[in-house]
């Protein structure tokens, strides 16, 4: 019964991490323009929720591929801002 109880708290603390990844990787998404983090984002989140039935494992690993695939479309260099309009 307390092997339970402590397997639905972790499941609970785990939806709680994937609602801050997900507003994380979504900021992450704006910042740079690359919506690859919000789909990894939302795959996270979805594969939290789905865990409790071990579909979500599958879920969450595909998610850090998308993670991994995203990281390596942000540029080298991001372009410097535009100077600021004369006065």
């Amino acid at each position: 019964m307390i092997l339970i109880a402590v397997l639905i708290v972790v499941w609970i603390l785990g939806i709680i991490a994937a609602i801050f990844i997900r507003e994380s990787f979504n900021l992450i998404s704006t910042a740079l323009n690359i919506k690859m983090f919000s789909t990894a984002a939302l795959l996270y989140f979805i594969g939290a929720i789905l865990t409790i039935i071990l579909v979500g494992v599958i879920i969450s690993l595909i998610a850090i591929i998308l993670q991994i695939v995203a990281f390596f479309q942000i540029p080298a260099e991001r372009a410097p801002p535009p100077p600021p309009p004369p006065t």
